[in-house]
């Protein structure tokens, strides 16, 4: 009896605020007769558990209130502990055929949308950052337009590195064959790999046969298409022979039988080949199959006029000298608006500074292809593609020199040839001002730990792709057909006269943004001047003071007003009657001594 006393009395002591609402049914907490019985008959759970225990646990007189915790929902999702975010320099490469450059651009694919898709698989990248680059400080250190390959690109970004020594794997795994990740550097957190890139080097590739007058021109008279055709047979029956080059005895000779059929007159390769194609192929009223078979021609005779230039033509020293010489001329800081594209010669962003530009020869499925290399610090939209065009056009015969020249003058505008963007990857970067500063933090950004990888990549993947592409394709050979000075009139540039004064241009903006800026600093002083002075002369107006001092400007006002500048006089005016106080009393004294 006592005992129920005494669980009765412990009942009535729980404070009617606490609420006890078990999952299954919740009890009113105004009620002042709720008691422990009450919540253990209730549906099991945490809450009438907790209460029972407190109401058991608690003796007669007991103050102590009941403690209720909450039990976490069973579909509440457990968060899992994220491995930290760090700021890296993430090398990779990558063949840029079929995408739309390397920057992100909605509703085309580019390479930096298959990146973040791979790295968000893997884990590099959380959900809720996936898709901005703000949150994670996402930076490319080139942008490469469509078309356009790399062997060592840097991305600097935040992401989700460890374990750092399977990164590279782990994302891989998620991307393409044409792009691979190289690894990661750690980096300061402010490292920025655009800003921060002091130059980049870019190659061009492209077939030797290419600088021969002869390969693909439209404007010379084509010797007969069955000498061609020999010259062709005998250069593909050489190469299927001994699996390598052809036999010089059996091209020069080929090469000769087609020069002197071209000498003596014979019948030219246009109307011959066309009529005996339109006789073997029938009559017909078929427009669509005529142009098929038309272009299917035109695309034989590209191949033959190619391999009889490769049987024919040597690039040897003295063009390899040549075209240094010529690209040599865009080495150091130039206007380079007329290679680009929506830049004005007045625009700051024209004038750009090349390091370095020279060629080589390189061997591409033992055919010669001539490798073009370029280091600058930054480039413009199409610019390198701009340089090349101009210089094989040069190399060809098509222009001369002086266009050059021409073309580099800030106050003409020139329509300057752009070669194809096939054979065209960014090959480096270099961050010698941060490692100078922070290389000692992390570590260098640096391009040799994965050098190896990267010729790797560019011997297995881009060269071959681009040599397949362009013997598939004919990308080179048709360019060529463009190439000539009815497209852009090279022999009219010198006629054409200057269009702008652009040294005038710029000196004009130059004073005009000067004249800006001393606005813009007097303005400043305006605003910072002291408003003591306006607002004393404002007073002194207002209490009817000194028809003078309110009169004085303000500048005046302040002057006079300036502490200290009569505190000089000030001092010198007590000491001066403290002296004379002195002397007065000594005369004082001895106007006494004599009286007595």
């Amino acid at each position: 009896m006592a005992a129920a006393e005494a669980f009765t009395d412990v009942s009535l002591k729980v404070d009617p605020e606490v609420k006890l609402e078990p999952p299954g049914k919740a009890v009113p907490a105004t009620d002042p007769q709720v008691t422990a019985e009450s919540a253990v008959k209730s549906e099991p759970g945490v809450e009438a558990t907790a209460a029972a225990d407190t109401a058991v646990k608690a003796g007669p007189g007991s103050k102590a209130e009941p403690t209720v915790k909450s039990a976490p929902a069973l579909d509440e999702p457990v968060k899992k502990k994220l491995p930290p975010k760090r700021k890296v320099a993430m090398h990779l490469a990558y063949l840029g055929k079929g995408y739309h450059g390397m920057q992100r651009n909605p509703g085309f694919p580019t390479i930096e949308a298959e990146l973040e898709t791979a790295l968000v698989k893997a884990g590099a990248i959380s959900d809720k950052n996936a898709g901005s680059f703000m949150k994670i400080h996402w930076m490319r250190a080139a942008r490469t337009d469509k078309g356009v390959s790399a062997a060592c690109q840097v991305v600097s970004a935040k992401l989700m590195v460890e374990p750092t020594d399977t990164f590279a794997d782990r994302v891989n795994q998620h991307l393409p064959k044409q792009i691979r990740v190289f690894g990661v550097q750690r980096t300061t957190d402010g490292f920025d790999a655009r800003k921060y890139c002091d130059k980049r080097k870019y190659e061009y590739i492209l077939p030797a046969w290419v600088f021969d007058p002869q390969a693909c021109s439209t404007a010379r008279t084509l010797p007969d298409r069955g000498a061609l055709q020999a010259v062709a047979a005998a250069v593909l029956v050489g190469r299927s022979s001994s699996n390598g080059p052809a036999s010089n005895g059996v091209a020069a000779a080929a090469a000769a039988d087609a020069s002197s059929a071209d000498a003596s007159g014979s019948e030219s390769a246009g109307g011959g080949v066309l009529d005996g194609a339109a006789k073997s192929g029938g009559e017909t009223t078929d427009e669509t199959a005529a142009s098929s078979r038309l272009g299917d021609e035109k695309l034989k005779r590209l191949r033959e006029d190619i391999a009889a230039s490769q049987a024919r033509f040597t690039f040897g020293d003295e063009e390899l000298q040549r075209l240094d010489r010529i690209l040599g001329q865009y080495v150091g800081t130039h206007n380079f608006h007329n290679f680009t594209v929506r830049v004005l010669s007045s625009d700051p962003a024209a004038q750009r500074y090349i390091m370095s530009f020279n060629a080589e020869v390189k061997l591409i499925r033992n055919e010669p292809w001539v490798k073009c290399v370029v280091v600058g610090q930054s480039f413009m939209l199409h610019q390198i593609r701009k340089l090349i065009g101009t210089a094989v056009a040069i190399m060809r015969g098509v222009a001369s020199e002086e266009c050059l020249k021409l073309a580099l003058d800030p106050d003409r505008d020139l329509n300057t040839p752009m070669a194809p963007a096939l054979g065209l990857f960014l090959d480096e970067t270099y961050f010698d001002a941060y490692n100078n500063r922070f290389g000692e933090l992390h570590g260098p950004v640096t391009f040799e730990p994965f050098r190896d990888a990267a010729e790797e990549f560019k011997a297995e993947v881009l060269y071959p792709d681009i040599a397949d592409t362009d013997q598939q394709d004919l990308i080179n050979a048709l360019w060529l057909r463009t190439l000539t000075d009815s497209h852009f009139r090279f022999t009219s540039w010198a006629k054409w006269g200057t269009v702008r004064n652009t040294a005038a241009t710029i000196a004009a903006n130059r004073a005009a943004e000067q004249a800006k800026k001393a606005r813009e600093q007097l303005q400043k002083q305006q605003a910072k001047r002291p408003a003591a002075a306006a607002d004393a002369s404002s007073a002194a107006a207002a209490d009817g003071g000194s028809s003078e001092a309110g009169a004085q400007p303000a500048i005046k006002q302040q002057r006079l007003e300036r502490p200290g500048r009569f505190q000089g006089a000030t001092t010198a005016m007590v000491v001066g009657s403290q002296v004379s106080g002195r002397l007065d009393n000594a005369l004082l004294c001895n106007e006494t001594d004599r009286t007595q």
